[in-house]
């Protein structure tokens, strides 16, 4: 952390997530990386239909339906799988824009993931670890015109995967499902965030903020679903997106977050869908928000603000 006055009035914080940001010293215009995946973060290899049990079931007819069961079964799994999928030491610090004399927090983890859950009829065994760290330095920003480089930190890398076997659930009309597969998930998310403060310091409407975004996610999952009515199907989907973003603007210290959720919303995935004679019935790339995904990235964006 260095303190270097300027003549300009420009400053403000800027907030952290789960996911890696690193915020920018500098003043400079944005500019985005190509979303191309490295090695190590692509898309996971996800079997074929052949690996996993027979859904016994009648493929939905269209696109609508097929998206329709995929979503229900993952919005009804996610938060029910890994026993810990939201870790209490994401987002625990209590510090915000209006509390200038700040702490620092030592990297937390790594946590296991590790465990075995009993839904319905069938069991979901995971496996993984995750690691967060908050760092606020131990500074007082009390000086107008003045930078405050790596006002604040906060980084988390992540990775998890479940292998289902024969869950069952009942929704809301009485329609029961039953569910096999695996899910595979790994993130890397860092932020560093500097400081301008400017001439007003007490309701310091002329602070900035600059952030550097880097995040990385690589997704997969492998699902045969069959339900009480007789539709069922195999669906597999691996997504990898690998975004960063530096000199971040902003009068507010979360205002990386709506350039890294732009992002994310205009990302695309595409769903495969196979009859249980390994035949693609349907192959729909659609926006990645309308898919669920049984863990909530979302929390990772907005976990970590503070």
């Amino acid at each position: 952390m260095t303190k270097k006055n300027h003549s300009f009035a420009i400053g403000a914080l800027v907030a952290v997530s789960l996911l890696t940001i690193v915020l920018a010293s500098c003043v400079q215009p944005a500019n985005a990386a190509p979303n191309a995946p490295a090695d190590e973060f692509a898309a996971p290899s996800m079997g074929v239909p052949a690996d996993l049990v027979a859904s016994t079931g009648t493929a939905p007819a269209t696109e609508v339906d097929a998206i329709a069961l995929y979503n229900k079964v993952c919005s009804h799994l996610d938060g029910r799988l890994f026993v810990q999928n939201r870790p209490a030491s994401i987002g625990v610090i209590t510090s915000n824009d209006s509390n200038m004399a700040r702490v620092s927090k030592e990297p937390e983890g790594p946590q296991s993931l590790d465990g075995e859950r009993t839904i319905g009829n069938g069991t979901a065994k995971t496996t993984g670890s995750l690691t967060s760290m908050s760092s606020i330095p131990t500074i007082t920003a009390d000086t107008a015109n003045t930078r405050y480089d790596s006002y604040r930190k906060s980084s988390v890398t992540a990775h998890s995967s479940a292998i289902i076997e024969g869950v069952t659930f009942t929704d809301e009309n009485g329609v029961i499902y039953t569910v096999s597969g695996k899910i595979s998930n790994k993130l890397d998310q860092f932020c560093d965030v500097d400081l301008l403060t400017g001439i007003d310091m007490t309701n310091r409407t002329d602070w900035k903020y600059f952030s550097d975004v880097s995040y990385k996610r690589t997704y997969g999952i492998a699902l045969s679903v069959k339900t009480s009515t007789g539709a069922g199907a195999k669906f597999i989907l691996s997504k990898a997106v690998v975004f960063s973003k530096t000199g971040i603007e902003s009068d507010r210290s979360s205002g990386y977050r709506s350039a890294l959720s732009t992002a994310l919303e205009n990302e695309t995935a595409t769903l495969k869908m196979y009859d249980d004679a390994g035949n693609l019935v349907r192959e729909s790339t659609v926006l990645y928000k309308e898919l669920s995904d049984m863990i909530d990235h979302d929390d990772f964006i907005l976990g970590m603000s503070y």
